[in-house]
């Protein structure tokens, strides 16, 4: 990692400021500090770091509001660090095959609304799309958090009561998302993901979660 001095000329903090933020990294187990040596990033710390937002968002004191907001900020960075990742690779296409049955199927259930079971069927393959993208990069960090969180993760990212309207405008924009990924175009399929994000976060704010 940068020398310390070279992270409170960056950020423009003072030396206490970096120091408590290594001392903070050091003790979730991401960074190793020696003296006299730059602290390394540790490569194997996947596991501590779910553990370490896992007991921050699952302590008895966290309301399910604070728990919801927290994790889709999380969210929000992995997605759009996913979709950054998509953007790079030349397979792009085949790896969106899996997202892209997920957005047809949730297309079909709105044809058929009538079916009584198509509420959840909706949800499942919405909850789905979105999985698949963040884990279609190959990034170990989106599965371990859909591994540890999968039932908050599915209640936050498939908020019910949606009209057949907000339906549709939910597959228009997973639509325009793919033609954003499959084009490489990062910066709008990072503003589509915002955007969606977005549109989670003031459902959550409007609501009793």
């Amino acid at each position: 990692m940068p020398s310390q001095n070279d992270l409170c000329s960056r950020y423009e903090v003072s030396s206490g400021t970096v120091r408590e933020a290594f001392k903070i990294l050091e003790a979730k187990c991401l960074v190793t500090i020696s003296q006299g040596r730059r602290a390394c990033v540790n490569t194997n710390s996947l596991d501590q770091y779910v553990d370490s937002i896992s007991t921050s968002m699952m302590s008895d004191g966290v309301s399910d509001g604070k728990l919801f907001a927290d994790l889709l900020d999380t969210y929000t960075i992995l997605e759009i660090s996913a979709v950054k990742t998509l953007c790079r690779k030349n397979d792009r296409s085949a790896l969106l095959r899996k997202p892209e049955s997920h957005l047809t199927a949730m297309q079909e259930d709105i044809d058929t609304q009538s079916d009584s079971g198509s509420e959840v069927d909706f949800s499942n393959h919405d909850f789905s799309f979105l999985r698949e993208i963040a884990e279609c990069s190959d990034n170990s960090i989106p599965k371990s958090i859909y591994k540890s969180f999968s039932p908050q993760l599915k209640k936050l990212l498939t908020m019910a009561d949606e009209s057949i309207e907000e339906k549709r405008q939910k597959v228009l924009q997973y639509s325009h998302l793919l033609d954003a990924v499959k084009e490489g175009d990062y910066e709008l399929a990072a503003s589509i993901v915002v955007v969606i994000l977005k549109r989670i976060q003031r459902r959550l704010s409007g609501c009793a979660v």
